[in-house]
């Protein structure tokens, strides 16, 4: 028996005090209700409706227990809701990259995420050295550059490209360099 079920059936039986009707508006047949009815009563170990051909009644302990219900049903309905309200991400994340990334690449990542996920907390630490996550705190870090082996779990997102470049004033007067130095 699937009691939540059946508690939304008797509701709707009392409700219209009729189990025709209550078929109608759970998309049932009406033996359905009734066979749910007995399920519940015989769950329940007592008799929650008097029925006759014509017309049906909720018992002393019908109307008691319909009352007990509504409180359940309220509960489960809280409980939905909650477990929809948590479908979005919470929380906080720390971050770390290094400051180019922070200044070219992060800004429009970042400000999407938000937009994203409003309830997240982002704290971001621009530096350039090496972090350790565990022992700064850190639940994410952004690197350039090949990872060491490492017990962290490392995922590429991409790739980024350097280029030295100078102005043609510079060329001019300097020439074109053989070395980066």
């Amino acid at each position: 028996m699937d009691l939540l079920k059946s508690i939304q059936v008797f509701q709707q039986v009392a409700k219209h005090q009729s189990f025709s009707r209550a078929a109608d508006e759970l998309n049932l047949v009406p033996s359905a209700v009734s066979r749910q009815i007995s399920e519940l009563e015989k769950w329940l170990d007592i008799r929650l409706i008097n029925r006759t051909t014509r017309t049906l009644n909720l018992t002393d302990d019908g109307h008691a227990y319909l009352a007990k219900m509504a409180s359940i049903m309220t509960q489960v309905e809280d409980l939905k809701s909650t477990a929809q309200q948590s479908q979005h991400l919470t929380g906080s994340i720390k971050l770390t990259a290094p400051m180019m990334m922070g200044q070219y690449v992060l800004p429009n990542a970042l400000a999407e995420f938000k937009r994203q996920h409003p309830h997240i907390q982002l704290s971001l630490s621009l530096v350039n050295r090496k972090v350790d996550l565990i022992e700064e705190g850190f639940d994410l870090a952004l690197r350039v550059g090949h990872l060491a082996d490492s017990s962290m779990i490392a995922r590429s997102i991409g790739q980024m490209q350097f280029k030295t470049v100078a102005s043609s004033g510079y060329l001019a007067l300097r020439g074109i360099p053989n070395h980066p130095k």
